[in-house]
């Protein structure tokens, strides 16, 4: 009997260990931001994302010819969220929003820009930037 309850008792811990250490893997910070993040949304252009670790980040949308449409250079930063504590808010400066319209040469995209306040999820071991969640559309980080 009293082999029962230590074996029980050490089951319980291994399985309290295991939630604790699989809710810490979920919690995001700045320091999981910086990388290579690619836009799901790309029937008419690629979208790619490099986001730098001293608050930069740059912006590169292609035409699905590959030929390059946009550059841009700017500043991020980001905080918690203070209603979820499990996502990451990150503020990008003049963004382009990428509507994954088909190219229109004669538009002015250095024009196109804005301030994005977003949030940053992870899912699945998988960092994603949420830029219309409801439809499913993300930047997504890259592997290594």
């Amino acid at each position: 009997m009293k082999i029962s309850w230590v074996i029980i008792t050490v089951v319980l811990g291994l399985i309290f260990l295991f939630l604790i250490r699989s809710n810490l893997d979920i919690i995001l910070t700045n320091k999981d931001l910086p990388g290579i993040y690619v836009y799901n949304r790309n029937l008419n252009t690629s979208d790619t994302l490099w986001i730098f670790s001293n608050g930069k980040y740059l912006e590169k949308v292609y035409d699905k010819n590959r030929k390059l449409i946009v550059v841009r250079n700017a500043f991020w930063e980001s905080e918690k969220d203070l209603k979820n504590n499990l996502e990451l808010i990150v503020h990008f400066k003049n963004m382009v929003l990428n509507d994954d319209r088909k190219i229109s040469y004669s538009r002015n995209y250095s024009n196109t820009k804005m301030d994005l306040i977003t949030s940053v999820i992870q899912d699945n071991g998988t960092i994603k930037i949420d830029m219309d969640s409801d439809q499913g559309f993300y930047f997504i980080k890259q592997k290594k």
